[in-house]
């Protein structure tokens, strides 16, 4: 949320483009979190395999756990995908006005 308003008035001339990838970020989140979990809680038992293979043995794992893992990573996920378009957008180009301040075809005042 706070990345979105920061982009939509930092940036006035992208804010079709702010919105699209906050949105993307806010939908895909949930996702990565989910698969995450899963991952994380069956790594210890069935290897990376069995991040894929024993889906009802991460569910109950989780379900137990109340899914505190999924609700922690939903913050990492946000926060770093946040960070990572902030830092894309900070070096992909200036703000700053690299045109001289009076142009050859302009006459200064002075």
């Amino acid at each position: 949320f706070a990345t979105f308003w920061g982009w939509f008035f930092a940036r006035r001339g992208e804010r079709l483009w702010a919105a699209a990838v906050c949105f993307c970020i806010y939908f895909f989140a949930p996702f990565i979190a989910a698969r995450y979990e899963s991952c994380a809680v069956v790594w210890g038992q069935y290897g990376p395999g069995g991040c894929f293979t024993a889906t009802a043995e991460a569910r109950q794992i989780a379900n137990e756990a109340k899914h505190a893992l999924y609700f922690q990573a939903i913050v990492v996920v946000h926060v770093l995908a946040a960070l990572a378009v902030a830092l894309q957008r900070a070096l992909s180009r200036s703000t700053i006005s690299v045109r001289p301040p009076h142009p050859e075809a302009e006459p200064s005042n002075g």
